[in-house]
């Protein structure tokens, strides 16, 4: 795929560098050799996209990209090029800064005679699962109940000036030339599957104009990239070198946060194929979005190797299940304030865990917010991927908690087999028995200090 470039917003976004680098080792560039360090592949083969800011102005300029478009200046920089232009998670920057800066940068290279851009970003606007046309079309509450209806209008109550602009956002990636959008674990993707169909009519007319592909699937454009699989190679081949799973897994509980995971933690307890281990299905519920304070969260249901045991109206839950000097794994999408995983800890006060890991591929983590803090004083060990630039050089407290593991690999094999063939991603891409092929896939970039075990924080 020698007509494939990495372009970066953010100089320090090492996934998009690890990316470049997947690309850069799978064709010769005269001058250079595959153990070349970091450095030499920046001066061989960079494709930056620098921040140049005046009076407040962002102005996207591409850098010198092959030596050959060094050597022919009146051809563009892009030349008849595949570019993915990745857009990481950061604090320093708001999600509506990003989304304008990353259609300027598509402009520019498309202005550099790129023959495609395709962007590899985590969708922030992903996060509102209600459908906004709730709020103007009162028909979307036909045919539901009274206490539907009451529960709908409460949530819209409560999150009432809140955006509702994934469609805006798509709408105009697509319309700034964006021809795939790649993504890792998207927050509800049915909801996003739901404003795709809507934002669909723009992406045909943007296509009839540059001569794309009639009427492409939504699953051509779209690529939901699932992380469960690389954390469960994780799991298995690396914690349980240090942890003691105990037979078939019988020291192990998976904790599924919400209704929005269980099918994340169905995922990982299939490819595990530990049989002893216990599986807790929470449903939780928040006042007001995205504020742990108002979070309130019961077991739902539990898996056992027995079947299913219904806990709703079950009084005390240790009347069916003990996790106490267990290790708790929490498989989630992302991480933002905590509250996810900090509150439900509280359901085991009687009966604390020895080890509490999280995993979850996107992680916001704002610095100087009492997250790291948390973190800290309550022990937990985090598994995140590099999705955040500032993860790996962060010195807050409780960031030596946290182990990143590289997707760059990841992400190099999906364009490789499926987005640069336009094919859609199959409904599963590994089982049982293939997982230690996903070894190759990922990396360990920043390991956390010795698994710290749990304790109840402040």
């Amino acid at each position: 795929m020698s007509d494939t470039l990495v372009a970066h917003i953010l100089d320090n976004d090492q996934l998009a560098i690890k990316l470049g680098q997947e690309f850069w080792r799978s064709f010769d560039i005269p001058g250079t050799n595959r153990d070349s360090t970091v450095e030499d592949y920046l001066l061989a083969h960079p494709l930056l996209i620098n921040e140049h800011f005046k009076y407040d102005e962002y102005r996207p300029i591409v850098d010198a990209v092959t030596r050959e478009s060094l050597a022919h200046p009146e051809q563009g920089r892009c030349e008849g090029k595949v570019v993915y232009l990745v857009w990481g998670i950061t604090s320093r920057i708001s999600p509506q800064e990003g989304e304008s800066m990353i259609r300027y940068a598509a402009d520019a290279l498309y202005r550099e005679r790129a023959k495609e851009v395709n962007l590899i970003t985590y969708l922030f606007k992903g996060r509102q699962d209600m459908d906004p046309a709730l709020r103007f079309n009162k028909k979307r509450f036909s045919g539901k109940s009274p206490d539907e209806v009451k529960k709908l209008e409460e949530k819209l109550e409560s999150i009432k000036g809140e955006s509702f602009s994934l469609e805006v956002m798509l709408q105009g990636l697509f319309q700034s030339g964006i021809r795939n959008i790649i993504t890792l674990n998207a927050h509800s993707y049915e909801s996003t599957k739901r404003v795709l169909r809507r934002v669909f009519n723009w992406y045909k007319v943007f296509g009839e104009e540059h001569g794309l592909p009639n009427s492409p699937s939504i699953d051509k454009i779209f690529y939901d990239i699932d992380s469960m699989p690389i954390f469960a190679h994780y799991i298995k081949y690396n914690l349980s070198r240090v942890l003691d799973f105990g037979d078939e897994g019988e020291n192990l509980v998976l904790l599924s946060l919400d209704k929005g995971d269980w099918g994340r933690t169905d995922m990982v307890y299939d490819l595990l194929g530990l049989k002893n281990m216990l599986v807790l299905y929470l449903d939780k519920d928040r006042e007001i979005p995205d504020d742990p304070s108002n979070l309130s969260c019961l077991i739902d249901h539990i898996r056992t190797k027995d079947g299913r045991i219904d806990c709703k109206d079950i009084e005390d839950v240790r009347q069916v299940t003990n996790i106490s000097g267990k290790i708790l794994l929490l498989p989630d999408d992302i991480i933002n304030t905590g509250g996810t995983i900090f509150e439900p800890l509280h359901l085991f006060s009687d009966g604390m865990p020895e080890y509490v890991f999280a995993f979850a591929p996107n992680s916001t983590l704002p610095p100087r917010t009492g997250v790291y803090k948390k973190i800290y004083d309550n022990r937990v060990n985090i598994v995140t991927s590099d999705s955040h630039p500032n993860l790996q050089t962060h010195r807050e407290r409780g960031a030596t908690q946290i182990t990143v593991l590289s997707f760059a690999k990841y992400f190099a094999d999906i364009i490789r087999s499926y987005v640069s063939k336009s094919r859609p991603l199959p409904s599963s891409l590994f089982t049982p028995g293939n997982l230690e092929e996903v070894g190759n896939l990922y990396e360990i970039v920043t390991k956390g200090r010795e698994f710290v075990p749990y304790r109840i924080g402040e």
